[in-house]
Parts: structure tokens; sequence; C-alpha cells
């Protein structure tokens, strides 16, 4: 929620304040698109030291204490992505 809030209101003030033209907010979330890849990655790294938001249970080599761990994994996908949009 807080990232679909940020992009809108970001949105907003590049078009309504700085009075940016649609290229120009498209070269702007170019630039910041790695960024939010890199952030999230970093979170969900957070997320899995912290303990929290662990997936389903799971009995496989991967799991840790029986669960899935969902955050490296995401976090994992949003490095790929990161690396892809650099």
């Amino acid at each position: 929620g807080g990232l679909l809030l940020a992009v809108a209101s970001g949105l907003f003030y590049l078009s309504r304040v700085l009075k940016k033209s649609h290229q120009e907010i498209l070269q702007v979330l170019d630039f910041y698109a790695p960024a939010a890849a890199l952030t999230y990655a970093i979170g969900r790294i957070g997320c899995f030291l912290n303990g929290c938001c662990f997936g389903r249970a799971d009995t496989s080599w991967i799991s840790i204490q029986g669960k899935f761990p969902i955050q490296l994994a995401t976090s994992g996908i949003e490095l790929l992505l990161f690396f892809s949009l650099l």
C-alpha cells in the first residue's frame, strides 16, 4: 500500500507541481526503477533476519525451521530484476 501511494504522490508531484511532460515523467520513472527493486530486495532480507513473513510449511532441503523462506526467494527475484534493469 505504501508503494502505491508513494508512486501516485510522485506522479502527481511531477505532473502538477513541476509541470513535467509525459516523456519526462517516464524518464524519471525509468531512473528510479532499479532503486525500487534493490530497496525491496534489501527489505525482504530484513524480514528474513527479523524472522517474520515466512511462507507455508515445508519439509524440503531449503526449508528453515520447517517453513519455506519466501523472503529469500523474493529477494533473489528482486535482485535479478535490479540487475536486469541496470
